[in-house]
């Protein structure tokens, strides 16, 4: 079976999730900066507290640097999907997903749509339709090549 190379669809991220995520990385790696800058703490609790401080604003700025490590390009074909990482490709057929669902969900200020996908060795991935500006528009290529679980 010869591949097409021709791109039916493919996705485009978020800009304003990208441009705040890198934003917030720069933001609180000054704020870290100007902690550790200022004259010394002379009482002990103060110097717990901005090494508290520092842990969790440097915890944050790890967990924005993995979410973005883990945004999915979503490339689509005739026959089959790409979905690139920033260090990694993988390309699956559409006979190789068993099914798929979707989810709602509802945040206090916000909601969103997840695609649940399953594929035959069992892997799973999914995509949240906040992360991406055209998330339909390709979502809708996909989900009409592969069955529905509505269960």
């Amino acid at each position: 079976m010869k591949d097409n190379p021709k791109v039916i669809s493919e996705s485009k991220f978020s800009f304003a999730n990208i441009i705040l995520i890198v934003f917030g990385i720069f933001f609180l790696g000054f704020v870290i900066y100007i902690f550790n800058t200022q004259t010394p703490v002379k009482v002990k609790y103060e110097n717990y507290i901005q090494i508290g401080l520092n842990i969790l604003f440097g915890g944050f700025i790890v967990y924005s640097i993995y979410y973005l490590y883990n945004l999915k390009k979503i490339i689509i074909y005739k026959d089959y999907l790409i979905i690139k990482k920033i260090f990694k490709s993988e390309k699956y057929y559409y006979y190789d997903f068993i099914s798929y669902w979707k989810e709602y969900s509802e945040g206090k200020y916000n909601s969103w749509t997840e695609y649940h996908f399953i594929l035959k060795d069992n892997k799973q991935f999914k995509l949240i339709d906040k992360e991406y500006s055209n998330f339909y528009s390709f979502i809708n290529k996909i989900t009409e090549k592969i069955k529905r679980n509505d269960i």
